[in-house]
């Protein structure tokens, strides 16, 4: 039988359209679906994910329902030099060939006839004036390598406005109802466009590619039925080592079959169970062994390019500490196995490398998370790999490198001052290595060593500062600095590193009385250069705003630590419950000038936003902190825990690190988790109950219901009462969501901003009681959308204006407590209640989501207003706080509320 010779299973490069081994997945559906109903498609992957085959597949089903297609390959126009007349007119080109327009049209001609007009205004003239007329049936246009333009020597906004325009000619010009967009490539939606206001991609669909799956890979077997035995099995093995990764995938199967083809009998594997040491075997030797050699094509060096920015191509993240911030995140995922999903720039980049995939649920986590990819990349790219492309980063590396060969003895390789402050720049937040540790401050002895008079000079001076006497008293000798007085910045990451070293080796007990012992007590450390370091800061003079942040940097670097540790965050409250030590009666006596104004420095940072803000977290990793108001009254604040839509505004500060950030974002993300799943539970058990008092002939079913605790502070009748508001139908035969998708669809149509403010009145005032709006509500509503940005009235309405309207309708709304309007809301609450007040919050975010985090962040400026009040005085905003958390988990949580009957 010869049928195994059509099988042909290529890696690299695009697959005929007729190809045997091509596997269909649920992108081939989503794609020719979207495009199909005329929707804004883009397929944005890493690279060798199948991007351009989907792309050939999905043209010809297209094609052969009778749509003209063409597919525009945007490396074939080039990047290097180019001109933005070069570059569209080559666009306009590839569209002219595609659509054989060639006899009809001089492009050369009608490009110089229009030398008024820029480049892509020619290029939307050519849509509307040109292709549109000439094509009378629909029209699907492919952009592939996308992520070209980002070598480009100017930014290529103006062509996805221009995309974008298309779309929202359609209501004006029907005949832009039948031309419709695909973009493939390798890059993210904000890197790709700049400008939000334009962008097409918030209209648009995302197509997820995802690998191959053992049901889907029917195709990939057949070819190798008649040359092995056991041919799904092999597949399954296959699998196991590329995670359905389809470039991999389709490369273990051509070798298999090579194999199957070149070797003796009794080398194939004629037991199944001699399959996975087989398939092992030719990974090793094929593909891992002395890869770098072996990777033809290239697949491996691309994902090691891209991550470590080899190439001049991608743009994206051009610098190093940009470089070693993803190679610290992907370390993170080879320690731990899998880190919670957050959506953040550096982890869409780094699924964009290919290295690592995002997966719907974790073995750890109950939310989506980051894996590796596959075991083969887990293999080559492994701990010892990101260690060296680490060492290869720092500045300092060829110096130390020397400095260690020479047994530490040839100071010549050491840093001088200006290359020390470089190299301390540099390692700002970063871990670093003991011996990074031991080289940078050898450099640094033998910088102050050879400091000038003048310096120490300076450093008599320093040593006399007291903020509190009159007359300049000395510093004690066992408290004077053994150095002379350097930057801040340096003396500030001499800190940093010390404690990201010990950290690493230390249990949090012994931290934290590292800690005491270094930051409060402030002498007989163990490490003269740390505490000297730690002494010049203090006499530096600092403002207290530097010295806060300084000392809150520190505590986050344990904190950051220890939250991503099992059983280890209970050490965060004794932490933060040191600074309350200092201040206790005849705790510290202030014997110098340094210590007094240690004290006074701690003083202030105890009365900074920063401290409030490390309480409050504090209170959000306490797991004992789940309050019920009917057995106590405690401050606000207590119940932060409650609220992961506050943790955002509430924990984090303008100036916080990126490890804080992402901390906090693993924080909220299993706290918001953690709730869903708890109202989930709970409302299943709501409805059970239900169903049985509404039951006359009781079941076995319904007859025994497991009691559920309400997880909220709402009584069950209020929690119900929320639930039916916010997932039943509410005016009419309409929810929340079906109002909005209406009253947007309509929005289309409307002439002008004038008529869509209009409309949006009605829109809200439907959810206004009429007895409290006619008294005066309603009046001030009305003048308030006057108002709002007039200049466009006579402009049509777009997602800019959406988006600015319901933010400033959320500033007239829910006003900080310090402005005079913030009675407004107290008013709404006291008069419609708090679930219909939440009601119309949400029906204004459900406009636009965009305006989430600007909810988010107005109920944070009010709950760290009030948070010291309890809760009994400040009932209306606890229950305010309760129903939009049932708000939230109903419109735009991640549980699957399908089963739910309204």
């Amino acid at each position: 039988m010869n049928t195994t010779l059509a099988y042909n299973y290529q890696f690299g490069g695009c697959l005929p359209a007729d190809s045997p081994t091509y596997v269909w997945r649920q992108a081939d559906v989503e794609l020719y679906d979207g495009l199909k109903a005329g929707n804004f498609c883009y397929v944005l992957n890493s690279r060798q994910m199948g991007k351009s085959s989907l792309r050939v597949q999905t043209m010809r089903r297209l094609q052969e329902e009778g749509f003209a297609c063409a597919a525009i390959d945007l490396t074939k126009i080039g990047c290097q030099n180019l001109t933005p007349e070069q570059w569209y007119a080559g666009l306009v080109r590839r569209l002219v060939i595609s659509f054989d327009l060639t006899q009809q049209f001089n492009l050369r001609r009608w490009w110089r006839d229009r030398d008024l007009l820029s480049p892509v205004q020619r290029f939307s003239e050519f849509i509307e004036r040109i292709l549109l007329p000439a094509i009378p049936q629909r029209i699907v246009i492919f952009v592939d390598e996308i992520d070209s333009v980002l070598s480009l020597n100017f930014r290529v906004d103006d062509f996805l406005a221009a995309i974008r325009a298309c779309y929202d000619s359609r209501a004006d010009y029907p005949a832009y109802q039948r031309l419709t967009f695909a973009l493939l490539g390798v890059a993210t939606p904000s890197e790709l466009m700049q400008d939000k206001n334009s962008t097409p991609f918030n209209i648009g669909r995302a197509i997820e590619l995802t690998g191959f799956q053992l049901h889907e890979c029917l195709p990939l077997a057949q070819g190798l039925a008649a040359k092995v035995n056991y041919s799904p099995a092999i597949i399954q093995e296959i699998l196991t080592w590329t995670g359905g990764k389809p470039f991999l995938t389709q490369k273990l199967c051509q070798i298999v079959l090579h194999q199957a083809e070149l070797s003796l009998p009794t080398k194939i594997p004629q037991d199944k169970s001699q399959i996975g040491a087989w398939i092992e075997q030719l990974v090793r030797s094929h593909i891992m062994e002395n890869w770098e050699a072996k990777d033809e094509p290239e697949h491996l060096k691309t994902i090691r390019d891209r991550l470590c920015r080899y190439t001049t191509r991608d743009r994206l993240l051009p610098n190093r500490s940009s470089t070693r911030q993803l190679l610290t995140l992907y370390q993170q995922i080879l320690d731990q196995g899998e880190i919670p999903a957050d959506n953040s720039p550096e982890q869409r980049e780094l699924r964009l490398s290919g290295l690592v995939v995002k997966q719907p649920i974790g073995q750890k986590y109950a939310h989506p998370v980051l894996r590796v990819y596959n075991r083969i990349y887990e293999s080559i790219f492994n701990q010892d790999w990101v260690r060296r492309v680490l060492d290869n980063l720092r500045p300092y590396h060829c110096a130390m490198t020397a400095w260690f060969a020479s047994g530490c003895q040839n100071e010549s390789y050491l840093l001088n001052r200006n290359q020390l402050q470089e190299a301390l720049a540099w390692a700002k937040g970063k871990r670093l290595t003991p011996k990074e540790y031991q080289f940078l401050s050898t450099s640094r002895q033998q910088a102050i060593a050879s400091s000038d008079q003048g310096n120490r000079d300076t450093q008599k001076q320093l040593n006399t500062i007291s903020t509190v006497q009159r007359t300049p008293k000395p510093t004690p000798p066992e408290l004077s600095p053994t150095s002379v007085p350097r930057s801040l910045s340096a003396d500030e990451q001499i800190l940093y590193d010390h404690l990201l070293y010990w950290i690493q080796r230390e249990s949090p007990q012994q931290l934290i009385e590292r800690f005491e012992q270094l930051f409060i007590k402030a002498k007989n450390y163990s490490e003269p250069d740390i505490i000297a370091a730690f002494h010049r800061i203090i006499l530096a003079n600092p403002r207290h705003q530097d010295f806060t942040h300084i000392l809150n940097r520190c505590c986050h670097i344990l904190i950051n630590r220890w939250q991503m540790q099992a059983n280890q965050d209970h050490a965060i409250a004794q932490l933060v419950a040191l600074f309350e030590k200092p201040f206790q009666p005849r705790a510290i006596r202030a014997t110098s000038g340094l210590l007094t104004r240690l004290r006074q420095l701690l003083g202030e940072f105890t009365q900074s936003e920063d401290y409030q803000t490390l309480q409050r977290l504090v209170k959000v990793v306490d797991h004992t902190a789940n309050v019920d108001h009917q057995d106590s009254n405690p401050a606000l604040g207590q119940l932060i825990c409650r609220y992961p839509y506050l943790y955002t505004h509430a924990l984090l500060s303008s100036d916080s690190s990126y490890e804080h950030q992402q901390t906090i974002r693993h924080i909220q993300t299993q706290r918001q988790w953690q709730l869903e799943m708890n109202l989930s539970q709970y409302v299943t058990y709501l409805i059970r109950r239900v169903r049985l008092a509404s039951s006359k002939t009781p079941t076995p079913d319904t007859t025994l219901v497991q009691p559920v605790p309400n997880p909220t502070l709402l009584s069950d009748r209020e929690l119900y009462l929320a639930l039916k508001q916010f997932m039943g139908k509410v005016e009419g035969a309409y929810t929340y969501r079906d109002l909005a998708q209406s009253f947007l669809k309509q929005s289309n149509q409307t002439p002008s901003y004038r008529a869509f403010k209009a409309d949006l009145y009605e829109y809200l005032t439907a959810a206004i009681e009429p007895a409290y709006g006619k008294h005066q509500f309603n009046h001030r509503l009305a003048q308030h959308l006057k108002n709002t940005l007039p200049d466009s009235d006579s402009k049509k309405i777009n997602d800019f204006l959406l988006l600015r309207t319901c933010s400033q309708l959320l500033s007239f709304l829910v006003s900080s407590p310090q402005h005079p309007n913030h009675y407004l809301f107290v008013d709404l609450i006291s008069n419609m209640g708090p679930i219909r007040t939440t009601g119309l919050l949400l029906k204004i975010i459900l406009l636009c989501s965009k305006v989430k985090p600007d909810l988010e962040k107005r109920f944070s400026i009010l709950f760290t207003h009030y948070e010291r009040q309890t809760i009994n005085d400040i009932f209306w905003l606890v229950q305010s706080l309760e129903n939009l958390n049932v708000a939230f988990f109903v419109n735009f949580g991640n549980m699957d509320l399908s089963r739910i009957q309204k």
